[in-house]
C-alpha cells in the first residue's frame, strides 16, 4: 500500500460520518475514479489480511457514494 492509501484509510477510520467520493478526491487532490480504484485497492489488502473491509453507500440520486470504516 502506498502513502495515500495510508492516509485515505485513516482519515476514513478517524471520522465519525460517511464521506463522499468527491470529499476524498478534493482532499487528495486526485479523480473521483482514483478514489474509487485506491478504496478497491485499500479493500483487497483488507480482506488478504481478514481485516474489516471500507464499506460503501451509494444514494441513488445523483450516483453518489460514500464510505465508512466500522
Amino acid at each position: 500500500m502506498n502513502i495515500r492509501y495510508l492516509e485515505i484509510l485513516k482519515f476514513l477510520i478517524n471520522s465519525r460520518t460517511h464521506i463522499s467520493v468527491e470529499d476524498l478526491a478534493n482532499k487528495f487532490g486526485v479523480s473521483n475514479r482514483m478514489i474509487r480504484y485506491d478504496i478497491d485497492v485499500i479493500n483487497k489488502y483488507l480482506r488478504e489480511n481478514n481485516i474489516t473491509e471500507i464499506r460503501s453507500e451509494e444514494r441513488r440520486v445523483g450516483k453518489e457514494c460514500s464510505f465508512m470504516c466500522r
